[in-house]
């Protein structure tokens, strides 16, 4: 299959259970058909999957699964650039919080889960593009000391090793893509930028393979600023390997403190901030340590990925907020419009979301999805004829 297009988009499958995450499952194919059939029905155009597959899934996959994949993928006209390779264990159906950042970057099994992913994808990655494997950012911060920097950044050398090995022996470029997120060791460009001069400078010297997935709604809670976080990654030689598209909960306090109790009762770890005009008033390692205090005024930005459809509700207080998502947008569309873009739409949050949150239909998730492929793309220009993955 051809794919000509320089952006591609897919939608992260890490918002399925992992029994409909492992591919060719019956769970997997039917929400493949589902999404697919609302998005871009013309099985003429190619349509991109975002795949992940934890630790358990990976393992499960056989010589010859990997050979019906990809029959399937070439039947479908289906394709695959990304592969989500944060999630180690399981991420539906039981509390996850901070685990989720486990094991992180000082284990080998980190390591080692990586470089099966790469492995993987190296399979399947269409010839024509580059391929991108998201994973987390080092480790959370409380859980790392400064002697456990070196070893993370030995096994980052190792997985960039890996990565030019298969560059090398099989002609497919993907990068791995250390996803920024708040209350790791790097949350913001400048943190990794520093790691990168102190421990990492060696790879610029063969070929580094180690970039940055960037997702809005973490920079959200960084109060961070695209355009200068994209410029000083390029003057170090990072590449932004992917842009995971999503929206940060923004909520009006104290007028909204009711109804953002609603979504503290969840499994994943909500980082969040409190902020005035603009400026950071408090940090919060969750949404429900924010939620113990008394006489909150202010804004509230929360690491709860909304459907990126979603604006906002009057009623509640609760708004949708794409500030960097908006400008994501504008560098994508005017900036880096001639360059190979891989972005994901990433929220996994919509089988835990309230039920009584506006528009939300929790039994219909492929519904859900399409109405974010569809905010997207209105947003861009002539997406009809831009041979977007999506």
């Amino acid at each position: 299959m051809k794919i000509l297009a320089k952006t591609h988009l897919c939608y992260s499958f890490n918002v399925f259970k992992e029994k409909d995450n492992f591919p060719l499952s019956n769970g997997f194919k039917n929400n493949v058909k589902k999404i697919r059939s609302l998005v871009r029905p013309d099985k003429q155009q190619p349509f991109a999957l975002g795949l992940w597959l934890n630790r358990t899934n990976l393992n499960k996959i056989s010589r010859t699964e990997i050979s019906a994949l990809k029959e399937y993928l070439d039947k479908e006209n289906l394709y695959v650039f990304s592969l989500n390779a944060f999630p180690y264990a399981s991420f539906h159906g039981k509390k996850v919080k901070e685990n989720v950042y486990l094991p992180d970057w000082r284990s080998n099994q980190r390591l080692q889960y990586s470089i099966d992913c790469a492995d993987f994808l190296a399979e399947i990655l269409p010839d024509e593009i580059s391929g991108t494997i998201s994973t987390v950012p080092g480790g959370y911060k409380k859980l790392i000391s400064k002697t456990d920097l070196a070893k993370i950044a030995d096994n980052l050398s190792k997985m960039n090793h890996r990565l030019c090995e298969i560059r090398r022996k099989k002609g497919r470029k993907f990068t791995l893509a250390i996803e920024f997120e708040p209350d790791c060791i790097w949350e913001k460009t400048e943190e990794f930028v520093e790691f990168k001069r102190k421990y990492l400078s060696h790879l610029d010297a063969d070929e580094n393979l180690i970039g940055i997935c960037y997702d809005c709604s973490h920079a959200e809670i960084a109060l961070a600023n695209p355009e200068e976080d994209f410029d000083a990654l390029r003057k170090e030689n990072i590449a932004v390997s992917k842009i995971q598209l999503s929206a940060a909960l923004e909520c009006k306090l104290p007028e909204g403190k009711k109804y953002l109790a609603k979504f503290a009762d969840s499994p994943y770890l909500h980082q969040s901030v409190l902020t005035e005009n603009g400026k950071l008033k408090a940090r919060y390692r969750d949404l429900t340590e924010m939620l113990e205090e008394k006489n909150l005024t202010g804004t509230a930005i929360s690491h709860y990925h909304l459907p990126i459809f979603f604006s906002k509700s009057d009623e509640t207080h609760i708004s949708a907020r794409k500030i960097v998502l908006e400008k994501i947008i504008k560098i994508i569309t005017e900036k880096e419009r001639d360059n190979e873009n891989l972005l994901e739409i990433e929220t996994y949050t919509h089988s835990v979301l309230p039920n009584s949150f506006p528009k939300h239909e929790k039994d219909k998730i492929p519904s859900m999805i399409a109405k974010e492929y569809a905010w997207f793309l209105s947003k861009i220009p002539h997406p009809s004829h831009s041979g977007r993955g999506g």
